[in-house]
């Protein structure tokens, strides 16, 4: 099935679900990714933190998804602290901390970043980023992708 990209339908449809179960911590986090890829990541980064409030069983991973939020907004010191609170799965949390590692000109911890990622998912390339990184504004993953690179991650 190929993604419309319809941004605004999904932060309508994710706003009707979220009335009809205002009090569900798991599906409003997991609706909080349709702000960032929409463009507003303090949005989501709001729904994460309004999770954890009423789930903490699972605020180690509402952290880890606020922490990508966060380095999506542009704030890479919040970030690194949410995501060394927090988890991401696939190895994702380390690929972040080095986007946000690269930012703040610590180059060599990003590239031990990018290792550590590439030992859980020895998968993930830039071409991979990009294919499941879907945002409004395209700059985003390819700001993304050149912190990545810089750091090491193989391009295919």
């Amino acid at each position: 099935m190929q993604a419309t990209r319809d941004f605004d339908e999904a932060i309508k449809e994710a706003e009707t679900a979220t009335a009809l179960a205002p009090n569900d911590a798991w599906m409003l986090a997991d609706l909080a990714w349709i702000y960032v890829c929409a463009g507003k990541p303090m949005k989501a980064v709001e729904w994460y933190d309004f999770a954890a409030a009423r789930d903490p069983a699972n605020a180690a991973f509402y952290s880890g998804l606020k922490g990508n939020a966060l380095e999506i907004a542009g704030k890479p010191e919040e970030s690194l602290a949410a995501l060394n609170a927090g988890m991401l799965f696939a190895g994702f949390d380390h690929f972040v901390k080095a986007i946000d590692l690269s930012r703040l000109g610590r180059a060599d911890e990003a590239k031990t970043e990018v290792k550590k990622g590439l030992k859980v998912n020895s998968s993930m390339t830039q071409v991979m980023w990009r294919n499941i990184n879907i945002y409004r504004d395209p700059s985003i993953a390819e700001r993304e992708i050149a912190d990545l690179a810089k750091a090491g991650l193989p391009e295919k």
